[in-house]
């Protein structure tokens, strides 16, 4: 069961949400973007958080300091950063899975991108069309990257043209018909998340 937490980044406080499984497998989910109402709670952020807990891991999703008060990009990668540390004071030493939706996939590989250690990376609907990836030159493997044929935001071609570059191993699920929200679509995004969690 989730327990609520608060993590400090500096003096700011940051709600989250602890699922503790096990030391051996642990996940952080990231949310969409604040501005346009995303949070912890969002349905894509629970389903990605309830298929991990299925396969084993430990799991923690957190609001970025966005959801209450102003902020930026930079500010959230640090958020990030320093979600990762609590893990690490929780007695949690290895290196995360993480699992991000829209702006958390893309404040995900930033932060990847700037050299932060993760054991794999889960991209739903990265927002190419709406924020800017040129930055985001490699990225490890292994990897799962999902949208839909319909998402206007991670529109299906680009987002595979880019996946390749960041990393040709990646896995890469579009499904058809699906657009951002995923509404009518998760029963095929859990089956992809679970299958790729094997």
């Amino acid at each position: 069961m989730e327990k609520s937490v608060i993590i400090y980044c500096n003096k700011i406080e940051l709600d989250g949400l602890f699922e503790y499984i096990s030391n051996e497998k642990v996940a952080i989910i990231t949310h969409p973007h604040p501005l346009y109402g995303g949070n912890m709670e969002n349905p894509v952020v629970e389903l990605l958080q309830e298929e991990l807990v299925k396969k084993g891991y430990s799991t923690l999703r957190f609001n970025f300091r966005q959801v209450k008060m102003p902020g930026n990009d930079k500010e959230s990668i640090n958020d990030l950063e320093a979600v990762v540390s609590f893990l690490k004071e929780q007695g949690i030493k290895i290196n995360p899975l993480l699992a991000g939706y829209s702006y958390g996939s893309w404040i995900n590989t930033s932060a990847i991108s700037n050299g932060l250690d993760v054991s794999d990376s889960i991209m739903i609907s990265p927002p190419i069309a709406f924020l800017d990836y040129k930055n985001i030159k490699a990225l490890p493997s292994p990897g799962l990257v999902v949208t839909g044929t319909d998402d206007e935001i991670a529109p299906a071609g680009p987002v595979k043209k880019n996946a390749a570059k960041w990393n040709p191993e990646f896995k890469i699920e579009i499904i058809n018909g699906c657009d951002h929200f995923y509404g009518g679509y998760t029963e095929e995004l859990k089956k992809i998340v679970s299958d790729y969690l094997l």
